[in-house]
């Protein structure tokens, strides 16, 4: 993994506690929920496999038409579907949460 990636990742898991280990309760109910989890694969994945499906190289070598008719310019799903695959989590997790009772 490129050391630019990694750091990325190291600062969304930084913020957004709880993301991959623990339950987050501490950050006062602000962590990821199983909505947001389950948004997430399934955006990722469905984007992931609709963008490589519409690449250039899609077109050329699988489908038989020219490259330039391909709707997306470039074959690397993970520069677009990454970052969208983040938002995603964080919308939906904020959209789905529970409200904390009051103290």
């Amino acid at each position: 993994m490129r050391p630019f990636f990694r750091g990325a990742v190291f600062l969304v898991l930084a913020i957004w506690a709880g993301t991959l280990v623990g339950d987050g309760r501490h950050v006062q109910g602000a962590s990821p929920n199983d909505g947001g989890k389950i948004a997430v694969i399934v955006v990722g994945m469905t984007s992931s496999l609709a963008w490589i499906l519409l690449s250039a190289d899609t077109f050329t070598k699988v489908y038989g038409l020219r490259a330039e008719d391909a709707l997306v310019p470039f074959t690397q799903p993970g520069i677009v579907t990454i970052p969208l695959g983040f938002l995603t989590l964080v919308v939906v997790s904020l959209m789905t949460r529970k409200q904390l009772p009051e103290a």
